[in-house]
């Protein structure tokens, strides 16, 4: 029964193949137009792929009411999110979710060829692409530092890695870092293969994460793994620690370490951890949570898991699940301009009440780069609205709402925002 599940829910994909390495190419400005060119063209395929078909025969009774909403959304495009009220995103996730782990017709089936993905390196207004399998390429060119650190990127949907605007968490991360002139900024991006609902809830992290893993093998032939720290945002969260464990496997070593910013939650079985990320995947683990069951994960998966303004739905200032899924790289972002290391300060805790009732005990610790590496357990902060995020970012902060680049909020707040705020009151409790 599940292989002919998992056969009616496959889905004929297309990816765009990378051209010759090293590819070179200049960072230009946001269009809009193609954006919405692709969700017009995403949805109007959504009858041509449908997956489910035929599933009415092998589901229960009480299943099959949900077939024809299920199939819509796994079909979408995940750019359709964008603007909608969170509660009716919890409410189709959770319906997939549910029915996925009750049949388990949902698997980690969806593989991304080695071949088809790349290291980007980023020289100051150019990134430079060189594939995964040859990374002496990427040490000799000119704008590579031996004498810096390596820090990796991994995104998947939302990651707009060729635009520079205030919606592109690549562009934000990458500047922050550029100020900061300590690192070698990489970015490993998979964004052009998880295009609809059911990719992204189906990727096989474990496989990509290998790729990913094996590159850095070869990295670490000239760069000591103490010297490297993987940040993943969503699905590349999951991708991050599968990298981790298999640099472990082959140099019986560990990554100095893995930050893992708003990691999804995942709609199969994963009892045996082969595809989430967990502590022992680097040396330090550290998550920050930012749409808690929703897009991403409520759980904690770390060693030190942060929770910004609690395990809400909807970050302050979002007004969509898109936003908040998006602030946890915003946040940490922030944290990585010099001068700003202390801008979030948090205390081990077990909910946002106690602490803000002082009930908690022990120093507060910075969220983001400064994280120390002894730091274990729950932690919990409150942010502003708007840039500066950080609550204790001083009045001199040298990246400050005049210069910083924020994820755009939806302009709505009218009964999306009071349904979506219900969401939030209910779901602020101790993790």
């Amino acid at each position: 029964m599940k292989f002919v599940l998992l056969f009616l829910g496959l889905v004929v994909i297309t990816a765009p193949t990378y051209g010759q390495f090293p590819r070179t190419r200049q960072v230009h400005p946001y269009s809009l137009d193609n954006v919405n060119k692709q969700v017009e063209n995403d949805l109007q395929s959504i009858q041509a792929n449908s997956i489910l078909p035929g599933l009415q025969l092998y589901l229960p009774s009480w299943l099959k009411r949900w077939l024809p909403d299920i199939d819509r959304i796994l079909s979408s495009s995940l750019n359709i999110l964008e603007g909608m009220p969170a509660s009716v995103v919890s409410s189709s996730i959770n319906k997939i979710c549910s029915v996925a782990i009750t049949t388990g017709f949902l698997k980690p089936s969806y593989s991304i060829p080695e071949q088809r993905v790349a290291l980007e390196l980023y020289t100051g207004n150019e990134v430079v692409e060189f594939p995964v399998g040859d990374v002496t390429r990427l040490l000799s060119h000119s704008g590579y530092n031996g004498n810096k650190n390596i820090t990796i990127f991994v995104t998947s949907w939302g990651a707009k890695s060729d635009e520079q605007d205030r919606d592109n968490i690549v562009y934000v991360l990458a500047q922050a870092y550029k100020k900061r002139g300590t690192d070698n900024f990489i970015l490993f991006d998979v964004s052009d293969f998880v295009d609809t609902i059911y990719h992204w809830l189906t990727l096989d992290t474990r496989s990509i994460g290998r790729v990913l893993g094996d590159a850095i093998v070869r990295l670490s032939r000239n760069v000591p793994v103490s010297n490297i720290h993987i940040i993943g945002h969503d699905l590349g969260a999951h991708i991050a620690g599968n990298a981790g464990r298999r640099v472990q496997e082959v140099k019986r070593q560990q990554i100095a370490r893995i930050t893992a910013l708003d990691p999804p939650k995942i709609c199969y079985d994963d009892s045996d951890g082969f595809y989430g990320i967990q502590p022992g995947d680097a040396e330090f683990v550290d998550v920050i949570h930012s749409n808690n069951d929703v897009l991403g994960k409520k759980n904690p998966v770390g060693d030190a898991d942060f929770y910004p303004n609690g395990p809400i739905y909807l970050q302050p200032g979002c007004y969509d699940v898109v936003c908040s899924h998006k602030r946890a790289v915003l946040y940490y972002a922030e944290s990585v301009v010099p001068g700003a290391e202390r801008n979030f300060l948090a205390q081990n805790c077990p909910s946002l009440s106690n602490m803000k009732k002082e009930n908690c005990r022990g120093m507060k610790i910075p969220m983001g780069l400064a994280t120390p590496p002894s730091a274990r357990g729950p932690y919990f902060l409150e942010t502003n609205k708007e840039p500066s995020y950080g609550k204790d970012a001083s009045s001199d902060y040298p990246y400050g709402q005049s210069t910083v680049l924020s994820a755009s909020n939806a302009n709505d707040e009218g009964a999306n925002t009071n349904a979506d705020q219900s969401l939030n009151e209910n779901s602020e409790q101790a993790v």
